[in-house]
């Protein structure tokens, strides 16, 4: 039986889908903030996370990535600095560009923070038996593949 995307039901299940959304992500970044050491915010994690992900980062291509200004992340990435997470390099290949990376300080807080999180992510979905997780999973990444298609 096919539910018309107009019904009350399918409008049930868009609310009861936001509403599980929304009180996940905000009760996982809560928690993933709180347990942050080293003087870290999530977001801090997040742009730690870009930066070891991106072999040539520099600070334009971050601010694209996060869709802010360019001055924005110029702060975020200062303050990193200052605390010995992130270096600035000059590109070998071209003298005007900085590239950005990890020191060896802000690897280990990108490693302990990221292993923090699969734990916590691990814990939510024990929840679920054998039978549940591969569908689920395979159903969410299903609605992640569509979206990334929102962007365009």
């Amino acid at each position: 039986m096919t539910i018309s995307h107009t019904s009350k039901e399918w409008n049930d299940y868009t609310e009861r889908f936001h509403k599980a959304l929304a009180a996940t992500n905000k009760k996982l970044f809560t928690w993933f903030t709180a347990k942050l050491e080293d003087g870290l915010t999530g977001q801090q994690c997040f742009i730690l996370k870009q930066i070891a992900d991106e072999e040539r980062m520099t600070s334009s291509l971050l601010a694209e990535r996060m869709e802010v200004k360019p001055s924005a992340i110029t702060v975020i990435i200062d303050r990193l600095v200052q605390n010995e997470f992130v270096e600035r390099l000059n590109d070998p290949r071209d003298r005007r560009v900085t590239i950005l990376k990890l020191t060896e300080k802000g690897a280990a807080a990108l490693e302990k923070a990221s292993r923090q999180f699969r734990d916590a992510l691990t814990r939510l979905l024990e929840v679920l038996d054998e039978a549940e997780i591969k569908p689920f999973i395979q159903s969410f990444e299903r609605i992640a593949e569509e979206a990334r298609k929102l962007e365009s």
